[in-house]
């Protein structure tokens, strides 16, 4: 019924608004855990230079270290909930954009959209 597509559409819609304020925040907290890894790796580097370490063997290394890699560890999982985030957005468009076209077929005498 036409009025049942109104309301899955609207809450489509609200959905997909409620996953672009998540994905905002997940932006914010892949931001910071992103800055965070980058900082804990380059004060390790430092130190890896000051105690003599080759610089070719620092790179391959540096990710292992114990202050580093818990950051790596959070980059990495902010990253996935912010991707998550933003496919879900895609997900609830989708779905709103075709709970509308079969409004607008119901509301045109065309249920079966025929």
């Amino acid at each position: 019924d036409t009025f049942g597509l109104r309301e899955a559409w609207l809450r489509s819609r609200k959905l997909a608004q409620t996953a672009a304020k998540e994905a905002s925040d997940r932006c914010i907290e892949y931001a910071v855990a992103e800055a965070a890894y980058y900082a804990a790796k380059a004060e390790r580097v430092m130190k890896m230079k000051a105690d003599g370490m080759q610089v070719g063997i620092i790179e391959m290394t540096v990710k292992g270290e114990p202050d580093v890699n818990p950051k790596l560890m959070e980059k990495i999982a902010a990253e996935g909930r912010y991707r998550a985030a933003m496919k879900a957005i895609e997900v609830y468009k989708d779905d709103a954009r075709m709970v509308y076209d079969e409004y607008k077929r119901s509301m045109m005498g065309d249920p079966d959209g025929y």
